[in-house]
């Protein structure tokens, strides 16, 4: 014989009603449990929701000094300063 009493679990569990949703989220909430869904991702402005990518290189130190003092004296972020050198150049 088991030490729990599993006789008091229904045969179906799918007939039983399910509380809302949100009645759920705010149950959770006052136990301290935190949500598991993606939080939104805020942008700095709303022009840059163009999907980014990791780009690493490994310049000489002569030209990473050029590119960041560019950057500095433009006041242009990396990724910005790229863009308007390779618009320049007509890439």
């Amino acid at each position: 014989m088991s030490r729990f009493n599993v006789d008091i679990i229904p045969d179906n569990l799918a007939a039983l009603p399910v509380p809302p949703t949100p009645q759920i989220d705010e149950a959770a909430k006052r136990q301290g449990f935190t949500s598991r869904e993606p939080a939104e991702r805020l942008y700095k402005n709303d022009a840059s929701k163009e999907a980014t990518v990791p780009l690493s290189i490994r310049p000489p130190l002569s030209v990473a000094n050029r590119f960041i003092a560019y950057c500095k004296q433009n006041r242009l972020s990396y990724w910005e300063g790229l863009n308007e050198l390779m618009t320049k150049a007509g890439i």
